[in-house]
């Protein structure tokens, strides 16, 4: 247990340092806004994942091709420190092939609109407390 959670902490403190120094070398180099790192991270990070799991899923039908330690330390430590994006995406594919299209568009659909209405509900309720402080 103590192997795997040294795996998934060293691989999100990658995936963290690697996604902040896109963040500083794009805005401070190329002269770009922070939403172009966003979505640069979020595309590398859901090609590797998809990746990844078609090796996992494509190869591995007998015998494991990565080793439990390096799936925790890249899908979920690194990439999820990355981005959770990639993880999303793998979630879809799964409810795709598990269900259906209509459960997996459900989820596409609830996860980003919920994601928005919840960001701006915590931004509306931080501004409430701010402005009665």
């Amino acid at each position: 247990m103590l192997m795997m959670i040294l795996s998934v902490g060293i691989g999100g403190a990658c995936g963290a340092i690697l996604r902040y120094l896109t963040s500083v070398i794009l805005t401070s180099h190329f002269a770009q806004d922070a939403w172009v790192a966003t979505l640069i991270v979020n595309l590398a990070g859901c090609l590797i994942m998809g990746i990844c799991a078609g090796i996992i899923l494509g190869l591995s039908a007998d015998a494991p091709v990565l080793s439990p330690y390096f799936r925790s330390f890249m899908m979920v430590g690194f990439l999820g420190a990355l981005t959770t994006f990639s993880s999303f995406a793998l979630d879809f594919h799964q409810l795709f092939l598990r269900y259906n299209i209509g459960a997996a568009a459900l989820y596409l659909a609830v996860s980003v609109f919920c994601s928005v209405l919840v960001f701006y509900a915590g931004l509306w309720l931080i501004r409430q407390v701010l402005t009665e402080a």
